[in-house]
């Protein structure tokens, strides 16, 4: 059954069907009621388990669904009560009590140097330094996602923003250390860019064409676009640039404790798997320090170069049809303007 509640089409029976999958229900009814003179979600739930709390099945809902999908009315039974022929009985069901939801958007107190880099981002971008459309949306052009590995006031950003923005609207994620650096797993990001795409979707009425990334940034945007496909999209691209497939464990050994978040999201990356249409871009060039700008690292250097090898291979091993790009530079180097040509030919028209 499909519902319209705040303009957004729900259908109830993937509420029912995410809920089934928590080891503590064993029946449910998504629905609407009107309370207080406006349509709600609720949702009631049949569960053995004693001591289960709205809060768990609402949190557990949070990563799985998008938050117009989430009831604000919850009542968890025993039982549903049944009429006389074994069904259940809705006119018996008690009143669901009201969940307070907070939508997870707010953005963590920012350090002094994140306030630098917004401001860099008001100058060199005209915008905020957060998640949005660049230079606004607009209905005549495919809607392109870009999630930033880096903060999108980076130089190599801002270039590579405006080729796109000559054929697509834009919608930016900011670098995941913006987002909660005391929670930063590659799953649990994955689940909040999924959130906010959909809902941002939903509320203009279009459809993502392509997503597209950097670095870490390209390997979590892999992972939305194969989320965006399992979900109604089966002819997403992506287009993913300077990705690794696999980061091994003395490459991490270089990232210090000072970048424990890129640490962390890089350590919890689950495999990367995409079955839709896919492109790729790749360096050629080892990259000389282990950051940018940073002090030559020969003994890096030599493992960059093992790296490069390695990946090649391993994205041809286990894509052996995709259309790969095969660029002269560095990781770093890869959204430099002389590259973008190439990179914009690899993104393709909506007609291609």
């Amino acid at each position: 059954m499909q519902v319209k509640i705040r303009g957004f089409r729900i259908e109830l029976q993937d509420i029912e069907q995410t809920l089934l999958r928590h080891p503590a229900v064993s029946q449910c009814v998504a629905n609407v009621r009107t309370i207080g003179g406006t349509p709600q979600l609720v949702a009631f739930v049949v569960s053995s388990q004693d001591d289960l709390q709205s809060k768990e099945l609402h949190d557990y809902l949070s990563t799985l669904l998008p938050s117009y999908m989430l009831p604000s009315y919850w009542s968890i039974l025993p039982a549903f009560p049944l009429t006389p022929n074994g069904k259940i009985d809705y006119r018996r069901l008690p009143a669901p009590q009201h969940y307070a939801t907070t939508v997870k958007s707010e953005r963590p107190t920012m350090s002094e140097i994140e306030r630098r880099l917004c401001a860099i981002a008001l100058a060199r971008l005209g915008q905020s330094c957060s998640s949005g459309w660049y230079k606004g949306y607009d209905a005549a052009k495919p809607v392109v996602v870009l999630v930033c590995g880096y903060t999108p006031a980076h130089p190599f950003y801002s270039d590579y923003l405006e080729v796109l923005h000559r054929d697509f609207s834009v919608w930016v994620f900011d670098s995941f250390l913006f987002w909660n650096e005391e929670s930063s797993d590659a799953v649990s990001y994955v689940n909040y860019l999924l959130i906010e795409t959909e809902r941002e979707m939903n509320r203009v009425g279009a459809k993502v064409y392509a997503v597209t990334g950097h670095s870490i940034g390209s390997a979590l945007g892999l992972l939305l676009a194969e989320r965006l496909r399992q979900r109604g999209n089966p002819d997403i691209r992506m287009v993913a640039i300077g990705t690794s497939l696999h980061v091994n464990s003395r490459t991490l050994d270089f990232i210090g404790d000072s970048d424990m978040p890129l640490k962390q999201m890089q350590a919890s990356m689950p495999p990367l798997h995409f079955e839709g249409n896919l492109r790729v871009a790749l360096e050629q060039k080892p990259e000389a320090s282990v950051v940018l700008n940073g002090e030559p690292n020969p003994e890096f250097e030599k493992l960059s170069q093992t790296h490069i090898v390695q990946n090649e291979q391993l994205w041809k091993r286990t894509y052996p049809s995709v259309k790969f790009l095969m660029l002269d530079a560095s990781h770093f180097e890869m959204l430099q303007p002389r590259f973008l040509p190439l990179l914009a030919e690899l993104m393709g028209r909506k007609t291609d």
